[in-house]
């Protein structure tokens, strides 16, 4: 029974032939499939040796492809990440001018922990956003702080 090649090792073959014709210098490897290809009749022995060096061509290249696939999976995540944050910072920057305005007529005598506390109260902010606020902001000193943040604002106004 007679070994061959198959078609799919085949296509390999003509692929890695015609990818050869580029190449100014090959590897022993390179050589040796290209000079069995070149053979008119190959005996048992010849097709194997054949097959095991498609097999590791083949091998090589699906490695090559997979490492491209995993750096361009890295970049779409760190892009992804990227436009995440940036994403987070325009809501950020968008909420802090709203609420800026709202207290620009005022005369306010207000602290920065008083303003996060306006922010994480802002329905703007989506719960990741108010959760992330309030690492700022205790538990116990919101209400207070709004409390007297509307207390100035109520008896202190510039007009």
């Amino acid at each position: 029974m007679s070994v061959a090649l198959t078609i799919n090792e085949s296509k390999l073959l003509a692929k890695l032939i015609d990818s050869f014709k580029d190449k100014d210098k090959l590897n022993d490897e390179h050589t040796l499939i290209k000079a069995l290809s070149k053979k008119s009749s190959l005996s048992d022995s010849d097709v194997k040796k054949l097959k095991l060096l498609l097999a590791a061509e083949k091998s090589k290249i699906l490695a090559k492809e997979n490492k491209r696939k995993a750096k361009a999976a890295v970049k779409l995540d760190q892009q992804e990440r990227q436009s995440y944050i940036e994403n987070r910072q325009k809501r950020f920057g968008m909420v802090f001018i709203e609420e800026l305005k709202k207290l620009s007529e005022q005369y306010l005598d207000i602290s920065l922990l008083a303003f996060i506390s306006l922010l994480k109260e802002n329905e703007a902010f989506q719960e990741s956003d108010k959760k992330w606020l309030s690492n700022f902001v205790s538990d116990e000193t919101p209400n207070s702080l709004i409390n007297q943040v509307e207390i100035n604002a109520n008896s202190q106004k510039i007009f």
